[in-house]
């Protein structure tokens, strides 16, 4: 398995599976999180308002790409609390890989 980090639109990369994460206590999605679940339909959003989904470390759940985005499939992955740098996000998803 490889992975790769991107500089281009989430939506519009062309892979497997394409991870977003969204942090702990997040209300709504933001950012990348944002883009990709409206393309999707509002899956994410749907899961933080029922709180079946809470952005914690190492929670994820994984919607089909349905032509809506290049991914085959579309993971949200919890990273826990806010990070102060992107960094430490990219670790919390590789931990919970």
């Amino acid at each position: 398995m490889t992975s790769d980090v991107l500089t281009t639109r989430p939506a519009e990369a062309p892979a497997d599976l394409l991870a977003v994460y969204v942090v702990k206590g997040a209300k709504k999605p933001e950012g990348v999180a944002a883009e990709v679940d409206k393309l999707l339909g509002g899956p994410l959003k749907a899961a933080l308002e029922k709180k079946s989904f809470e952005g914690k470390a190492k929670d994820f759940v994984i919607y089909p790409g349905g032509g809506r985005v290049k991914a085959a499939a579309v993971a949200f992955i919890g990273v826990g609390k806010p990070s102060a740098t992107p960094e430490d996000h990219l670790e919390a998803l590789r931990m919970a890989g």
